[in-house]
């Protein structure tokens, strides 16, 4: 990784961005560029205004952290901005807090950080909780598609020693139909074992196909799926980075978002990053 762009909206969530991206700069020898974007449609008097003490204040908040850095103040629409300076410095990892204090999902749907991701060719990582240190329980929700293969990629360049804790779920078709079950719906345990072990042999054969050093893995495969599994096993796990690709299947259009990334942006849960191919 050779650069990292943060973008801030200067809220104290965002800050926690900033210490993170920081983090990980420092970690992998990454140059660090932390953007603030002012309104364009304001008052030209109040967007110079505001533009200067942005800078002012991103540049104390680094000089207290000890956080070396390029400030970067532009002026536009907040997620076309950073989607331009993304592409215009070409840089690795794209780092955004949670921003303000409003409800999440409210944040998130439809807003400024949905549409970076689906725009972003490069990682993004929202930042939710405060940074205690570099990352130690990552977990990847991987369902043999490309952009997970991605994900467990550079889930491993970003926590290099740590355990992936990879977690794949798997679906019985018409289990009602095709399998006995009782009166709670739940097949018997030999046939759960025949499902389990059908699924770990096919998430075995998937991660020997993959061209990277995973290091130490510990696989999670159980009935279920998307981000239902993903966060229970994460909250199970006490994971502090869930990192999932960008679109579930290859087939899916570069503009959509796959629905499990969404909903586990969404949730606020933990800390997330969503890998696109």
């Amino acid at each position: 990784m050779k650069s990292i762009l943060v973008a801030t909206d200067l809220s104290e969530r965002s800050d926690r961005a900033i210490e993170r991206a920081a983090q990980l700069a420092s970690q992998s020898g990454a140059s660090l560029c932390v953007l603030h974007v002012v309104d364009a449609d304001l008052p030209s008097a109040m967007a110079d205004e505001i533009a200067e003490g942005a800078k002012e204040q991103i540049t104390s908040l680094l000089a207290k952290d000890n956080i070396k850095a390029e400030v970067l103040v532009e002026f536009g629409d907040a997620w076309l901005t950073i989607s331009e300076v993304l592409a215009a410095m070409k840089a690795d990892l794209l780092v955004l807090g949670t921003h303000r204090h409003r409800g999440f999902a409210e944040l998130f749907r439809g807003t400024t950080v949905e549409r970076i991701t689906k725009q972003s060719n490069v990682p993004v990582l929202m930042v939710k909780d405060p940074v205690m240190g570099p990352y130690a329980r990552p977990l990847v929700g991987v369902d043999y598609s490309k952009c997970s293969a991605r994900a467990l990629q550079v889930a491993r360049d970003l926590v290099p020693d740590a355990t992936l804790t990879i977690v794949n779920g798997y679906h019985v078709p018409f289990k009602g139909l095709t399998e006995r079950t009782d009166a709670h719906g739940q097949m018997s345990k030999r046939d759960t074992e025949k499902y389990q072990s059908e699924a770990r042999d096919a998430l075995g054969q998937f991660l020997d196909g993959i061209d990277h050093d995973l290091g130490k893995v510990d696989t999670v495969v159980k009935e279920g799926g998307g981000a239902v599994l993903i966060a229970a096993v994460a909250e199970k796990r006490d994971a502090d980075l869930v990192c999932v690709g960008s679109h579930a299947r290859s087939w899916l259009a570069g503009a959509l978002l796959g629905s499990t990334a969404v909903d586990l942006m969404a949730s606020g849960a933990t800390d997330i990053l969503v890998t696109p191919l």
